[in-house]
C-alpha cells in the first residue's frame, strides 16, 4: 500500500506494512514541533535501529504538562503528517517513569528528531540512564528475577 504524507511525498510500505527510515525521518524533520508541546524527541525502536519497521516510536519529552490526552494529540499529528495509521505511532512521554528499556533504546538506537535547545536530550537520557543502570546493578545484585519467580512457584504450587 502507499500512501502519500502531508508533504506529499511516498510513504512506501514494501509488503503493505514496513515503514522505510529515510521517509519517516524526513516527514518528521519537517514538523514544527515546537508548535506541538515538545521541547525534543527521539526516534527509537526498529525504525532507527534496522530502518525499518512497523510502527513509529518516539520518544518526547513535553514542554509543559504532557499526560495521555497531549500524547493522543501528538501522535494522531504524527500519524497524518507521516501518511500512517494513528495506530502506527506509539508516543512515549519522557519522564521519571520512562521504562529503562526504552530509555537505554533511545540511547544506543534513537535519532534525534527534534531538540529545541542543545544537549537537553542527551542529558535527560544520560541522567536516567545512570538511574537505569543503578537498578539493574541492585536488581542483579539482590536476585530480584529469582527472587520473584520462585516467590511465584510457591504462591502456585510448583
Amino acid at each position: 500500500m502507499i500512501q502519500r504524507g502531508q508533504g506529499g511525498e511516498r510513504i512506501v510500505r514494501g509488503d503493505g506494512s514496513v515503514l522505510r527510515l529515510e521517509v519517516v525521518l524526513g516527514a518528521l524533520r519537517r514538523l514544527e514541533w515546537g508548535k506541538l508541546g515538545v521541547k525534543w524527541a527521539i526516534l527509537f525502536g526498529s525504525l532507527a535501529s534496522r530502518g525499518r519497521g512497523r510502527d513509529v516510536d518516539l520518544l518526547v519529552m513535553p514542554r509543559g504538562i504532557g499526560g495521555p490526552e497531549w500524547r493522543l494529540r501528538l501522535g494522531i499529528e504524527l500519524a497524518e503528517t507521516i501518511g500512517v495509521d494513528w495506530g502506527a505511532v506509539d508516543v512515549v512521554e519522557a519522564s521519571t517513569t520512562t521504562p529503562c528499556p526504552i530509555v537505554l533504546d533511545a540511547w544506543r538506537n534513537g535519532l534525534l528528531v527534534y531538540e529545541e535547545e542543545k544537549g537537553e536530550a542527551r542529558e535527560w537520557l544520560l541522567v536516567r540512564i545512570k538511574v537505569c543502570n543503578d537498578y539493574l546493578l541492585a536488581a542483579r545484585k539482590l536476585q530480584v528475577l529469582e527472587t520473584g519467580i520462585e516467590a511465584a512457584k510457591k504462591r502456585w504450587g510448583h
